[in-house]
């Protein structure tokens, strides 16, 4: 069976908690990669846009055998093959401040 985001619900039909959704070798890669970046949130948005350009094709910077994208980005973020920009918070129309997005990039040649 299947436990994509489309069946994420189905876990407690079949009895499984939602840590059993996960290997112990994909919840120590999520640990690592989440204490290379340091805050949660960026961490977030990392490998949600690593994970849909290379579901767009972009090329893996890891040579990983039979793993799927999101194994792919997140050894790519521990082995520190991506780079991440954060913008400065910048004051919209009405004055308030409020974050920029931040730019994913992979490391070109590493």
């Amino acid at each position: 069976m299947t436990r994509g985001i489309a069946n994420l619900g189905s876990y407690q039909e079949e009895g499984l908690s939602r840590e059993g959704l996960y290997s112990m070798a994909e919840r120590e890669l999520f640990t690592q990669a989440l204490a290379r970046v340091k805050n949660r949130f960026l961490f977030t948005n990392i490998l949600a846009q690593r994970i849909s350009q290379l579901r767009k094709g972009a090329e893996p910077l890891v040579d990983i055998e039979n793993a799927d994208h999101e194994a792919i980005a997140l050894t790519e973020i521990i082995d520190g093959k991506l780079k991440w920009e954060v913008g400065e918070p910048s004051a919209p129309e009405g004055g308030k401040k409020r974050a920029k997005g931040g730019k994913t990039k992979a490391a070109k040649g590493k």
